[in-house]
């Protein structure tokens, strides 16, 4: 007897804005996002045979202040904010990989956070120490809830989970 179980990938999506004094949350939203048909295949062919992350490449948060409908054929952000985008380590628990993007009160202010996504494998594009673009499959993209205007007042944590089910 033959048994077939379609395996998915569900997204949860954690946005907090926390107090840059006191730690305490401001705001916080829970929300999902879609999966690009580019990062579905990604994922699947580290399924079906081992795979390393090649040199000089690792997961990249993608950040940026656009607005639209991600949809699965997406490659990139709406309005790439090139100079927020940052190298995440994955956290691997059982059934889940979670990575969580910082922006410390002294980073990336001035700038409308709007869209977030996870790129691998990726390699963040630099001139004079400046990110300027990005080399990578965009795995997963979303728009929040609200824009946030990132100031020296607040951190913002962005933590993207895949839970596989």
């Amino acid at each position: 007897m033959k048994t077939e179980e379609k395996a998915k990938i569900r997204n949860i999506t954690k946005i907090r804005v926390r107090d840059a004094k006191t730690g305490k949350i401001l705001k916080e939203f829970v929300t999902s996002n879609i999966m690009t048909n580019a990062g579905l295949n990604e994922i699947a062919s580290h399924w079906v045979s081992p795979w390393q992350m090649p040199g000089g490449f690792g997961y990249v948060m993608e950040v940026g202040s656009g607005s639209g409908t991600p949809q699965p054929t997406d490659t990139g952000m709406f309005q790439p904010i090139y100079p927020c985008f940052q190298y995440v380590s994955p956290s691997i628990s059982a059934n889940q990989v979670t990575f969580t993007a910082t922006y410390l009160p002294d980073q990336c202010n001035g700038y409308t956070f709007q869209e977030a996504g996870i790129s691998f494998p990726a390699q963040l594009i630099e001139s004079n120490g400046t990110v300027t673009g990005i080399n990578g499959t965009l795995v997963d993209h979303l728009v929040f809830p609200i824009a946030i205007q990132k100031t020296a007042s607040i951190y913002l944590e962005i933590i993207i989970t895949f839970v596989i089910v």
